[in-house]
């Protein structure tokens, strides 16, 4: 049975947890769900190699992650099940007896007086004793707290497995499809609103949602998203970008836009590399008005040249002219849908309800026995508060007649 611990350990549980946030946070720096060829050209091989091999490119549909999350949702089921039947018991236990009572000759009306002002208002008989209790919901706080902490961390990682992330750029006038769904994004226009010191104040994605049913525009702005069916899309950042177009003998080879850090391979040997954007090198300003293109041209992975150029001036190499366009302000937008999303509003309720009853409803218990000399001995009981609760019915008691009080051993 002692090795058997180890499924339901606490300790187990949260090596596991921290395990597991280490690995989500390496997710959240390497894209997830791209394919693979997007990996190998924007990785060394050594990178790329790792990546292929433990899947850390779709990290959370991995067979080593389900693994993982699998012990987790074992580990902490486990842990909420075996605590349950003494949760229980307590909670079904009519009363409970303190450490500590109270010797009194009050008569057993004035006692009760005096512990109505404490909350005691409601009195049963067991026998010779009489016990009131109140609270008892409270022993649930902390199980219905580890439940509710089990429900989130699972659909946290459900919604990982099965909801979608993605993150799409582009220019105004661009269409991009959404991988793995059935939606394009027509990008109308995008606007940037600058304060008078030319700090930004807000962007604002215009776009053209469609799809083989119907098309649906809508505005997309920073802590405004736009809802469309099951998908939410959000303004997350914004950037320069150039178009570039590349003619060989004439002819032309390829249209495109590129973004800072991004790159063309001309063919299998060749490369562009647009190193940085600056959009106004005379006044240093966030506008377009004196444009400058910093890039690299790239012949079997070493650097031929590296320089920067106005925008409409062509670059002549190895036979291929390339000329870069007026730069223009480009948008990104992540795209997500978590069917996940209602149980992790349920687990977040189910969590504030588990904390309120663990620090705000105390299970409490007194019992009143009577001795044989006329005398009461009040018992109390309180997890939290039991030597202030017993303080405060001294004091009560003060100046009605004489009480001794005492431990129990």
């Amino acid at each position: 049975m002692k090795k058997l611990r180890i499924f339901y350990s606490m300790k187990t549980g949260v090596v596991l947890l921290i395990l597991i946030g280490i690995l989500s946070i390496i997710g959240t720096f390497i894209p997830q769900q791209m394919p693979l060829h997007w990996y190998e050209h924007r990785y060394d091989s050594r990178t790329f190699a790792v990546i292929e091999l433990f899947q850390l490119h779709d990290m959370y549909h991995s067979r080593w992650f389900s693994l993982l999350f699998t012990a987790l949702t074992i580990n902490l089921f486990l842990c909420s099940i075996i605590r349950l039947p003494q949760i229980y018991k307590k909670c079904n236990t009519s009363y409970f007896i303190g450490k500590n009572h109270i010797k009194t000759p009050l008569e057993l009306g004035v006692i009760k007086e005096k512990l109505w002002v404490l909350g005691f208002k409601k009195f049963k008989a067991d026998g010779n004793l009489l016990y009131s209790t109140k609270g008892k919901i409270g022993f649930l706080g902390s199980w219905i707290t580890h439940v509710a902490v089990l429900s989130l961390v699972l659909f946290y990682f459900l919604g990982k497995i099965y909801g979608f992330s993605y993150q799409i750029s582009g220019l105004p006038g661009e269409t991009i499809e959404v991988f793995n769904t059935d939606l394009q994004v027509y990008i109308e226009d995008f606007l940037v609103d600058f304060r008078d010191d030319f700090s930004v104040n807000k962007y604002y994605s215009y776009i053209k949602i469609l799809n083989a049913e119907e098309e649906f525009s809508g505005t997309v702005s920073v802590n405004n998203p736009l809802n469309y069916k099951n998908y939410r899309f959000y303004q997350v950042a914004t950037g320069w970008a150039t178009k570039m177009s590349i003619t060989f003998g004439g002819e032309p080879k390829v249209v495109r836009p590129m973004y800072q850090q991004d790159f063309h391979f001309i063919d299998e040997n060749s490369k562009v590399r647009v190193l940085d954007i600056r959009p106004d090198v005379v006044n240093n300003s966030p506008l377009a008005e004196n444009p400058i293109i910093i890039y690299q041209l790239i012949y079997k992975n070493k650097i031929e040249s590296m320089n920067f150029i106005e925008p409409n001036k062509p670059i002549r190499w190895r036979g291929n002219t390339i000329v870069f366009s007026q730069p223009e302000r480009y948008t990104v937008l992540e795209i997500t849908s978590d069917p996940t999303l209602p149980g992790v509003w349920f687990a977040s309720l189910l969590l504030i309800l588990g904390l309120f009853l663990s620090f705000y409803v105390n299970p409490r218990s007194v019992v009143i026995r009577p001795l044989r000399d006329g005398n009461y001995l009040i018992y109390i009981y309180s997890p939290k508060d039991e030597e202030q609760l017993i303080d405060k019915l001294i004091d009560l008691l003060k100046g009605d007649e004489n009480y001794v009080r005492k431990s129990v051993v």
